[in-house]
Order: C-alpha cells, then structure tokens, then sequence
C-alpha cells in the first residue's frame, strides 16, 4: 500500500486525449479518490498530471512531489505492460494448457488432475 494521502495520476497519451477540451477524462480523480475511500476508508486527494506516461494503456500512480512521504516517492505502475509482465509466469501456463490441454506446472490453472483430465 502506498503511504501518504496526495497522489498523481499518470495516464497515457491516449487515455488524456480522450476527452478532447476536458483537462480530466471522466471526473477520474473524484472516481479513483470515492474508491479508494469505499474501499479501505481512507481519504486520498488526487490530481492527473498533464504530461503523458509513457505507457500505451493503464495507469501510473505517483505519490505528490514534496508531500511528507515517510520513504520518499512512491510509484504504483499498473499499465497494461507491466500488469502483463508482473502474470507472465502465470499466463504461460494458462496458454500452455489452451494450445496442448494440459500444463506441467503443479496446481497451476487447468492442470491435469489424476487420470489426465483437467
């Protein structure tokens, strides 16, 4: 969980285009702030920046530079391309057992259980 309570959003050039003449897609802060607070009752405030992440889809979050952030700046990546690469090892089961219908790794989704049946 990332410390602090002041936080950016980092979107890419897309997701900010989007919207064209609306500094925010969609009241995203608001949206992303009442979540936070349904969630784990705490009260977060928001900003998007106004540069693009380098990222093709997803979502940067950054802690606010100069908030009081006890270990410095904190960044959560969760863009498609990092989200896909934290499920890597994962996903390379999954697909095993979609193209050869079964996986070699234990307890892995779709193994084949006793008798060679998934």
């Amino acid at each position: 969980m990332m410390k602090g309570d002041e936080f950016v959003l980092r979107l890419s050039r897309s997701d900010l285009d989007s919207q064209p003449g609306a500094a925010v897609p969609h009241d995203l802060p608001g949206a992303v702030a009442a979540a936070v607070k349904d969630r784990t009752g705490r009260v977060v405030n928001l900003s998007v920046a106004s540069d693009p992440a380098a990222i093709d889809a997803g979502i940067v979050i950054e802690s606010q530079p100069g908030a009081a952030v006890p270990h410095g700046l904190e960044r959560c990546d969760s863009s498609f391309a990092a989200r896909l690469k934290r499920m890597q090892d994962d996903l390379r089961f999954v697909v095993a057992d979609m193209l050869f219908g079964e996986s070699k790794e234990p307890g892995a989704p779709g193994a084949a259980r006793e008798g060679g049946k998934p």
